[in-house]
């Protein structure tokens, strides 16, 4: 429990910095599963599969909508679920099972940038590093700025 009083009394002598986030530079990545998590999105309805891909110089999430009253939108995430479960060598890529099978999987990742979004309110969303598909590992090496062409394809169906 703490006994905050004002910003200007924190000690952090006993404190060890963390390590932060390195989100991964766009272009092409040999990266493992670390993490799956099942979720549900902000609208209430559906379901998302979140996958975070770590390698040694850094990490990225992708969500992908598994369950979804949009059909194409549901198709485009099961596409890229078994572009993974391909890439990534799984055991059943037609009928994976258990999430936790997920974890482990080497992949190659690109990494390219999002289009600026405009939300339904208004809001202008930047554009971000986001994951644009999956494909075979290759010898674990950090390719900068291979997604490029990627990046200005302007195909939804576009995964890599």
């Amino acid at each position: 429990m703490s006994n905050w009083t004002s910003f200007s009394d924190i000690n952090l002598h006993d404190v060890k910095a963390g390590s932060g986030l390195l989100l991964l530079d766009v272009g092409n990545h040999t990266c493992r599963v670390a993490d799956v998590e099942i979720g549900i999105p902000k609208s209430g309805r559906g379901h998302t599969l979140m996958v975070e891909l770590k390698c040694d110089h850094g990490s990225i999430r992708d969500w992908m909508n598994i369950d979804n009253a949009n059909e194409m939108a549901e198709r485009i995430a099961k596409e890229k679920l078994k572009s993974l479960l391909e890439f990534g060598d799984h055991p059943s890529p037609d009928k994976p099972g258990d999430i936790k099978s997920l974890l482990g999987l080497t992949v190659g990742v690109t990494v390219g940038m999002s289009k600026e979004r405009k939300g339904p309110d208004g809001t202008v969303y930047p554009s971000r590093r986001e994951v644009k598909g999956f494909h075979r590992p290759s010898n674990g090496e950090y390719v900068p700025g291979s997604s490029a062409e990627d990046d200005t394809f302007d195909d939804p169906l576009n995964f890599g």
